[in-house]
């Protein structure tokens, strides 16, 4: 049976790790922050994974739609389109915890999610980390946490 997660069940979860201690921002502030990904909206029936650093800072920094190849990725310089190439592991909520991207300039990010646990229609990644390799071979790993789900509805 395919469970759905309303998108703003799970925005709410995952906003919440962000939140706590940031109580004196603005909405204009979070809205116009340039260290991350913009908010992601899902269409109905659509399943997406939204990946966060696993710091105190909780940055939105990959999103992934299961019925896309392409996913959004936020690199120092900003939001660039990167390609699935591959996937790995048990799919829940059509996305599975091990995926590879080629980025756009020949390197690979390669994103393993771990420790999952089920949460009210949606799975929650407490652990993981991002590999990224540039065309030269030379790495950057970062920690990660991760959150699996579907928008209610039909497409």
């Amino acid at each position: 049976m395919m469970k759905y997660l309303a998108l703003p069940s799970l925005l709410l979860m995952l906003s919440a790790c962000t939140t706590i201690g940031e109580t004196s921002k603005t909405s204009s502030q979070v809205q116009n922050q340039t260290d991350r990904l913009a908010a992601r909206e899902l269409s109905p029936g659509e399943c997406g994974l939204f990946v966060f650093t696993a710091d105190d800072e909780r940055r939105f920094i990959l999103f992934s739609q299961a019925s896309n190849s392409e996913a959004s990725w936020w690199t120092e310089t900003g939001e660039v389109k990167v390609r699935r190439t591959g996937t790995d592991g048990f799919v829940t909520y059509g996305q599975a915890p091990g995926q590879n991207f080629e980025l756009p300039n020949g390197g690979v990010l390669k994103l393993v999610l771990g420790d999952p646990q089920e949460i009210d229609r949606g799975t929650r990644y407490k652990a993981g980390r991002i590999t990224s390799a540039d065309a030269d071979g030379w790495e950057k790993i970062m920690p990660v946490i991760g959150a699996a789900g579907c928008q209610a509805g039909s497409r």
